[in-house]
Parts: C-alpha cells; sequence; structure tokens
C-alpha cells in the first residue's frame, strides 16, 4: 500500500511532487521503470492521480464551506 499525505489545501505543484513519487512507486511495484519506452505510462498514471487528488481537493473545500455555514 502506498499513501501520500498533503494538507487539503496544498499547492497544484506539491500535488504533482507527490504524485510523481507515487507512480514511481507504482510503476517500480509492477516492473515498469522510468525510461524513454515507458514515458507515456508514466505521463497517464500521472494525469490520473493528479486530478483525482484535485478532484478530492475541490470537494473538501466545499465541505469546509457548508461545515462553516453550519
Amino acid at each position: 500500500l502506498n499513501v501520500i499525505a498533503l494538507q487539503w489545501k496544498s499547492d497544484v505543484s506539491v500535488i504533482v511532487h507527490e504524485c510523481f513519487h507515487l507512480v514511481c512507486k507504482l510503476m517500480d511495484s509492477t516492473g515498469i521503470y522510468l525510461e524513454d519506452s515507458s514515458e507515456e505510462a508514466f505521463a497517464y498514471a500521472l494525469d490520473y492521480l493528479v486530478k483525482n487528488v484535485l478532484d478530492m481537493q475541490k470537494q473538501a473545500k466545499v465541505e469546509r464551506k457548508i461545515s462553516k455555514k453550519s
């Protein structure tokens, strides 16, 4: 199990940085190493993770606003 921990308001550069570490660990665990022939696989995995983290960050922001109004 690989986990990244971020503050809910982390800057996108921090999110990308930490997601890259996770992609490297995930790919390494499947025997795929970063080289010219595997760049696309790394890029797609990074894209997927970053989009999901940003979506979760956006949802957390909405939930925090709702809870502050209550």
